[in-house]
């Protein structure tokens, strides 16, 4: 664990925690760095992304042209404003069939309570639902 808080330092480009802690807009990479080392609804949000964007690829390895395959994925998203505003372009069309295919439903049994009750908590999933859009939250309380 210490060489994981050793090398989070070094990412963030502070020298020891006196300077992190100082520094208010490292304090939600810092919540994050937290959240991914235990099994919360952050780590598993980020894991499911993680899927969706595996789908993007896959689509566009089935989807894409010699050409745009030799260019490599990231291109299409570089590509994209090159197309004509009546085509859509191939990361758009990735994305499509990911949207159509895939369906994300997360369910934070707490959230309602939460956010009522004016809990902190309440405003990190608000956070993940506003990152992750294409994730469908509910409230089961």
């Amino acid at each position: 664990m210490d060489d994981e808080w050793t090398n989070f330092l070094q990412r963030v480009d502070c020298r020891n925690e006196d300077e992190l802690f100082a520094n208010t807009e490292l304090k939600e990479e810092l919540c994050l760095w937290a959240s991914y080392r235990g099994q919360t609804l952050t780590k598993t949000v980020r894991g499911m992304m993680y899927y969706r964007k595996a789908l993007e690829v896959q689509a566009f390895l089935d989807m894409a042209k010699d050409d745009d395959l030799l260019d490599g994925y990231k291109a299409v998203e570089l590509s994209s404003e090159e197309y004509s505003k009546h085509e859509r372009s191939l990361l758009a069309q990735c994305q499509a069939v990911v949207d159509m295919k895939f369906t994300y439903v997360v369910s934070c049994q707490q959230y309602g309570i939460q956010k009522r009750s004016g809990d902190k908590h309440a405003e990190n999933i608000l956070k993940l639902m506003t990152k992750y859009v294409t994730i469908i939250f509910f409230d089961i309380t």
